[in-house]
């Protein structure tokens, strides 16, 4: 697992194994993260959302609250749902 710097990890979130957390991340209670992911700078992750192994979240990116990624997510956009899709591009 590797953290990088400012990134907050919030009550009970877990984090898989070979993980890669860059910089500015935050990360909302009872998230959960599987191994083998890239998140890239700036991605905020709502309230118990859940992460798949073997993704990339793309920088600048907003994971909404329960959402539940299992595919990658561009980056720039805000995605939610189950199974999480962009709703919204943004710069």
């Amino acid at each position: 697992i590797e953290i990088k710097d400012f990134v907050i990890l919030n009550l009970s979130c877990t984090v898989g194994h070979d993980t890669i957390i860059k910089d500015y991340c935050s990360f909302m209670p009872t998230v959960n993260i599987s191994g083998e992911v890239v998140i890239n700078e700036a991605v905020y992750v709502g309230t118990g959302a859940k992460i798949i192994n073997l993704l990339e979240i793309g920088e600048n990116t907003v994971v909404g609250a329960g959402a539940v990624v299992y595919k990658n997510l561009p980056a720039n956009c805000t995605a939610v749902g189950i199974p999480a899709k962009p709703i919204k591009f943004h710069e």
